[in-house]
């Protein structure tokens, strides 16, 4: 399996859920470089993934849609400099826990979420998207997974017709819950230590 993290997702998170008075010696604030690093551990350490890769937003007002369309985004905040430095940071861990980071100023994470998921495919592999984003679940094949780590929900790709849809949602309603997502989640780890991580994205430049 192949895992892709939409890093900004998590990054945001832990921005808006973490206090503010959390520094370093210099004063900058590490709330958000803080809580990234934690969700990297805890990821980690359950999943225990051999394939790897980490999705940044670099092309907030430098993306290839903004020259179709110049208005693209135009009402979004930029994130401010506290934040910003953090993220810079937080490429700086991905890297130094011996992940595949990825960023360009042409593309969003979204695209090259999809670029990964895409070639993988080509190499016969399966991936998981680890997000929020269910925009993302358009790129699901059969075998892939779109997690939002941090909520414990698993969501496969949904099939449009046949049987096993109409299996699934009849036996969500015996059961009361969601038949499709396995049992276990964060903190309740399916192996009792970590391994080694491995980044493998044939034919992708990263770091």
């Amino acid at each position: 399996m192949f895992y892709v993290i939409d890093a900004s997702v998590y990054v945001f998170r832990a921005w808006f859920s973490i206090p503010d008075d959390m520094a370093d010696k210099d004063g900058e604030l590490t709330n958000a470089l803080y809580g990234f690093t934690r969700f990297l551990g805890d990821f980690l350490e359950y999943s225990q993934p051999d394939y790897v890769a980490v999705a940044f937003d670099a092309a907030l007002s430098t993306c290839f849609r903004n020259d179709i369309y110049p208005e693209y985004k135009a009402n979004r905040e930029p994130a401010p400099p506290e934040l910003k430095q953090q993220f810079d940071r937080c490429r700086e861990v991905t890297r130094a826990l011996g992940l595949r980071e990825f960023a360009e100023e042409r593309y969003e994470a979204d695209d090259i979420i999809g670029t990964l998921v895409h070639r993988m495919r080509r190499e016969g592999m399966k991936s998981t998207i680890l997000s929020r984003d269910k925009d993302l679940a358009q790129l699901l094949d059969a075998g892939d997974i779109l997690w939002d780590f941090v909520g414990g929900k698993r969501r496969p790709r949904r099939l449009r017709s046949g049987g096993r849809l109409g299996e699934r949602r009849r036996a969500r309603r015996r059961r009361g819950g969601d038949a499709s997502v396995p049992q276990g989640g964060p903190g309740q780890p399916r192996h009792p230590r970590a391994g080694r991580v491995h980044a493998a994205t044939p034919g992708v430049r990263g770091r």
